[in-house]
């Protein structure tokens, strides 16, 4: 890892930290994370299948820490719940 690398991996990370409002000691879960540098890597998944209690809503937090990060992300972010409530 080159320190261009480095740096944005750092400053990305914090945004993260910072965007989905974690305490001190807490930190993002891996697929955050490796979801954050694949979006920055241009890779935009089409779904995202995780399951319940794994901070899916954090999508929305990543995305946005992509973008503040320069990556060409799409202008809109649609979120589907395709959960069964109550079925």
């Amino acid at each position: 890892m080159d320190a261009k690398e480095r740096t944005f991996t750092d400053v990305g990370s914090m945004w993260l930290h910072q965007a989905l409002n974690l305490p001190n000691t807490g930190s993002p879960f891996p697929w955050q994370e490796n979801l954050l540098v694949r979006m920055c890597d241009g890779e935009i998944p089409e779904a995202i299948d995780i399951p319940t209690g794994l901070g899916k809503t954090a999508v929305m937090a990543v995305w946005l820490v992509a973008s503040a990060c320069g990556a060409k992300m799409p202008r809109r972010l649609v979120y589907v719940d395709g959960g069964s409530h109550g079925e």
